[in-house]
């Protein structure tokens, strides 16, 4: 992988794909009302990860309290070591996250490191034989849901996943461990502060006056955003926000769930390769043009 995790997310307005890479990205943080992209946004955001790099390479984490089909069907990929969809498995495995932060900076800092990329591709692994080398992709669906589930059970839990989580937004990517939320609205005071501020990647659908301020937009040099798909994002390495259109589902229906199967059939059988997995469907016509220009700009 050689330190690049790329990601077509969309495309300008001249219709050339828009490629991130994930690996210089501190998080990711997703904003929009319902039914205005996030899902497949996320959706397209799985497949890329557990398709183009091996379970070595790159874990997810999975919290979905409202257990949408797209993250139950990547449950079972090899890549995938959590799975929670109740709000106190959620707080435990963010507690637990954030003691593997601090056990990464300890590292790095003990081998004269500042990130953990450049620890991965420089020291022998043998030094630290039961460390996870991966990176690790924590992807919240409905962060603000969780969160609001979490205060209404109770303090203790609300305070334990906001500790985490600001934990974790602070120092994480630092340590190889980035978060991957969706939240409602930037607006929202549900979603602790610091996750927006560390997010270097930040995307808006049907952007509001807040979505336009938090990504430093300015409002009236852009067009309106009001169809699904249709957003306002900023990456790192970006002077100012711009706009693009995000890639419709990669997969869907059946092509989905039969890719999955062959992609976790293929990992699980191969965890140590490094090249991507094949895509096969019988059925060229559901892949979509979409997906297959993905695919010719990998």
């Amino acid at each position: 992988m050689s330190g690049t995790i790329p990601f077509v997310f969309g495309f300008d307005e001249e219709g050339k794909t828009i490629t991130v890479d994930l690996a210089k990205e501190s998080h990711i943080s997703v904003f929009g009302p319902t039914a205005s992209g996030k899902s497949v946004l996320l959706s397209n955001l799985m497949l890329s990860l557990t398709n183009y790099n091996s379970p070595s390479q790159v874990s997810v984490i999975l919290f979905d309290i409202r257990r949408s089909t797209y993250s139950s069907a990547f449950s079972s990929m090899p890549h995938v070591i959590n799975y929670a969809t109740d709000v106190e498995s959620i707080a435990e495995s963010l507690k637990n996250l954030a003691s593997i932060v601090t056990k990464r900076l300890e590292i790095l800092a003990d081998n004269g490191f500042i990130s953990w990329d450049q620890f991965r591709s420089q020291l022998k692994r043998e030094s630290y034989n039961d460390v996870d080398y991966s990176n690790i992709f924590v992807v919240f669906d409905e962060l603000t849901s969780t969160i609001a589930e979490a205060k209404a059970s109770s303090k203790e839990l609300y305070d334990s996943v906001n500790a985490s989580l600001s934990s974790i937004a602070r120092t994480g990517h630092n340590a190889g461990i980035r978060l991957i939320s969706s939240s409602q609205k930037t607006s929202s005071d549900a979603i602790p502060k610091n996750i927006v501020m560390n997010s270097s990647f930040k995307l808006a659908f049907k952007p509001d006056e807040r979505d336009y301020s938090v990504l430093g937009a300015n409002k009236n040099n852009l067009p309106v955003l009001t169809e699904a798909g249709q957003c306002l994002y900023i990456s790192s390495g970006m002077a100012s926000a711009s706009t693009a259109h995000t890639v419709p589902p990669y997969l869907q229906g059946a092509a989905f769930t039969g890719h999955l199967k062959l992609a976790a059939e293929h990992w699980k059988a191969k965890q140590n390769i490094t090249k991507p997995a094949e895509v096969v469907v019988e059925n060229e016509e559901d892949f979509g043009v979409t997906w297959k220009k993905f695919l010719s700009s990998n």
